[in-house]
């Protein structure tokens, strides 16, 4: 169990694909869970010891994705969160982007706090845990990466072995990210960024 989390017995939820869809432009919807607690997600094609779905090639968040929700109103450093993800751990995901968890365009405030992630993978692009693109307000607390990997093969990226944050300047504002406590071991990147990558137009704040 995620004994040093609080979780002291989690709950294993094995997904086939994606565990947590919020996606206001694809499913027309503005609502997303407000806490996932306790819960070990589990990907059921590593479970099975089996390669990861041809479809993860494809798309972005393993796990969770997260799209175009938008801010309740929150101001930045506040105690309260729209979504908050914590005592949670994910395992053996894979994605394009964001192995477990893709968060894009998001204006609502999202932490993500005592959790771990293990072993998954961005497949051709950045991110081998968590990937956060053009998203303005998310924290992450007291968060464990290990042996998680961000791979190139048809593109240049491979960025950012636990943690990339990104930003389209030209499409939406810069990311802005808090990130406390946070540790890594035998994260990978096969370009920049073996734990964490940064890029362009975003801002990070690492205690």
């Amino acid at each position: 169990g995620l004994v040093e989390h609080g979780a002291l017995a989690p709950t294993v939820v094995k997904c086939i694909s994606r565990c947590i869809e919020a996606d206001s432009t694809r499913n027309k919807t503005k609502y997303a869970p407000k806490l996932v607690r306790g819960l070990h997600f589990v990907s059921s094609s590593n479970h099975n010891k089996q390669p990861p779905p041809a479809a993860a090639q494809d798309y972005e968040g393993g796990a969770v994705f997260m799209s175009d929700l938008p801010s309740t109103g929150l101001a930045p450093g506040s105690e309260h969160f729209d979504i908050t993800i914590e005592a949670c751990r994910f395992s053996g995901f894979a994605a394009l982007h964001g192995g477990a968890i893709y968060v894009v365009n998001m204006r609502a405030r999202l932490k993500i706090a005592d959790s771990i992630f293990d072993h998954n993978t961005a497949i051709d692009g950045q991110g081998g845990a968590v990937s956060i693109d053009t998203s303005t307000d998310v924290v992450l607390d007291r968060v464990h990466c290990e042996e998680n990997r961000a791979n190139h093969n048809l593109t240049k990226l491979g960025h950012g072995g636990c943690l990339s944050v990104t930003s389209d300047a030209e499409e939406g504002l810069p990311s802005r990210v808090v990130v406390n406590a946070f540790t890594s071991r035998g994260d990978q990147a096969t370009q920049y960024g073996g734990a964490v990558y940064v890029g362009r137009s975003s801002a990070m704040t690492m205690t």
